[in-house]
């Protein structure tokens, strides 16, 4: 059986012997290139951070070291088949993976799973020893099973592993994709900035041939803390919220999982964390079915659970499944089951309103389901709910909580262009119908007037073209959302117009 090596940067193990190209195998890098890479650490994008790592690491590596990319959501948003092998996995093979990271567009989801998957297929794990270095930023969102896959390629491979780096990931998410890592022999490496994410692929890239051949030692047996799980109901339907409270250690990433009963030490399917309140509301998955409910303490490196209740989730006749959370402005899938009578619809709501008029948005159930319905534009908690339009009067079916997170939006253009040049903006925000990129003066606070703008809707990958002023002097570049409850700017950047500016270059 092989053992799982779970590790932050401050205790990576090295010293190992190294062995040959040949023994190690051939290594793919799977880069996460979708939309959340924009966030920022220590003020600098993720994305910036992960091209520097990756030209950092190259120089560094043998010549007889066979190493190819895949990247996953760098081309379109929404669309969880967008991975692409950008490197064949071959010898000599640095400067064309630097290059094609540094081209990445970040933009799209996160078919984490599915990219494996095809980086282990390109390297015909089949047929001979196969490492895969997963590098991401967030969790699976196109309904895979990264657990369920590690078993799948560990079994089916001939010496496979997968390693995977959490980039920025907290410890309860990292738990979420660990699984990957455990059922193929590989490491979790936790990476909370530059240097951490530099480490990380030192460690697994750089010295993939050296991992495989060190025997990974069983962490020291420690006296575990106890703790106990309550909650408001055993047996609730699905999507519903149950209100958890516990007693238990509460450590500084301490976080309680949800898990089927048939595979409980498998990632759990979604957590709270306990540092958020006591007690707090807890989806419940939309599959009926017994689940175990756990607390992950995190006193020590990895994962341990000391308490679990178990949990009944029935079928029900009103369902509402979307993510708990979604940042503001956001366009979100919203699966639901109800009477879908002619003017049923979903809505969103201030936390605990009873009114059935004045919502914030909403989506008709007549037009399709899942319903495409848009977040409110201002941050904070909301309700999620089916409105049932009766003969007389209105009923709400379902309630469940909903928050509303600030914007990661982000806009990349050239800090200065010459007066009357075309050049190009890349956006990474919403994107919804009637959206537009802007340049108006400093600090423009209208919604019209603007000297010249483009619709997002109308721009091809995210790219949209603006032609600067004719006159010199400092402007702002604006993302502007068109919300269902009003206007708000998302992103402003300045821009300088100067003579003195360099050439922009327009992509064909």
């Amino acid at each position: 059986m092989k053992k799982l090596a779970m590790i932050t940067i401050a205790s990576l193990a090295m010293g190992a012997t190294a062995v040959s190209a040949q023994e190690a195998g051939r290594t793919i890098i799977v880069m996460d290139g979708s939309g959340s890479m924009w966030g920022q650490i220590e003020g600098v994008p993720k994305l910036q951070i992960a091209r520097e790592a990756v030209a950092n690491l190259l120089p560094q590596l043998d010549a007889d070291q066979a190493l190819g990319l895949v990247a996953y959501g760098h081309r379109r948003r929404g669309d969880c088949s967008d991975i692409e092998v950008l490197v064949q996995p071959a010898l000599g093979q640095s400067e064309a993976i630097t290059d094609a990271v540094n081209k990445m567009r970040f933009q799209g989801k996160t078919p984490l799973s599915a990219a494996v998957r095809q980086a282990a297929e390109a390297l015909r794990f089949t047929e001979e020893p196969a490492t895969v270095v997963l590098v991401t930023d967030g969790l699976e969102t196109c309904a895979a099973d990264p657990c369920a896959l590690g078993i799948e390629l560990e079994e089916a491979g001939i010496d496979f592993t997968a390693h995977v780096i959490g980039f920025g990931l907290s410890q309860a998410e990292g738990a979420q994709v660990a699984c990957l890592a455990q059922n193929t022999g590989g490491q979790y490496v936790s990476a909370k900035d530059a240097d951490g994410l530099t480490a990380a692929l030192n460690q697994t890239v750089a010295q993939t041939a050296e991992v495989k051949s060190t025997e990974l030692a069983e962490p020291e047996p420690i006296d575990l803390p106890t703790a106990k799980l309550m909650v408001d109901k055993q047996s609730t339907p699905i999507t519903t919220a149950i209100e958890v409270s516990w007693d238990g250690p509460n450590a500084e990433d301490d976080f309680i999982d949800i898990v089927s009963a048939k595979t409980p030490e498998q990632a759990g399917l979604d957590f709270i964390y306990t540092a958020n309140g006591n007690p707090q509301l807890f989806k419940m998955p939309a599959t009926p079915g017994d689940y175990i409910l756990r607390y992950r303490w995190t006193g020590r490196t990895g994962w341990d659970t000391i308490a679990t209740l178990p949990i009944t989730v029935t079928e029900a006749e009103f369902v509402l499944d979307a993510p708990q959370s979604a940042e503001q402005g956001e366009m979100v899938e919203v699966t639901w089951k109800g009477p879908n009578n002619a003017d049923d619809y979903i809505d969103t709501i201030e936390r605990g309103a009873s009114r059935t008029d004045g919502e914030v948005t909403y989506a008709w159930a007549r037009d399709g389901n899942p319903a495409q319905l848009q977040m409110p534009i201002t941050p904070g908690e909301y309700d999620l709910r089916y409105v049932v339009q009766g003969e007389q009067d209105r009923s709400v079916g379902l309630v469940v909580p909903l928050t509303v997170l600030p914007t990661t939006a982000n806009l990349v253009a050239p800090a200065q262009v010459k007066p009357g040049a075309e050049f190009e903006v890349q956006f990474n925000a919403p994107n919804t119908s009637g959206d537009w990129v802007d340049i108006v003066t400093p600090g423009y606070e209208e919604f019209s007037g603007e000297i010249t703008y483009f619709y997002t809707e109308h721009a091809q990958n995210g790219v949209g073209r603006l032609t600067a002023p004719a006159e010199e002097g400092t402007f702002e570049l604006r993302y502007v959302l068109e919300g269902r409850d009003g206007r708000i700017v998302l992103v402003r950047k300045p821009l300088i117009v100067t003579a003195g500016a360099e050439d922009t270059i327009i992509s064909e």
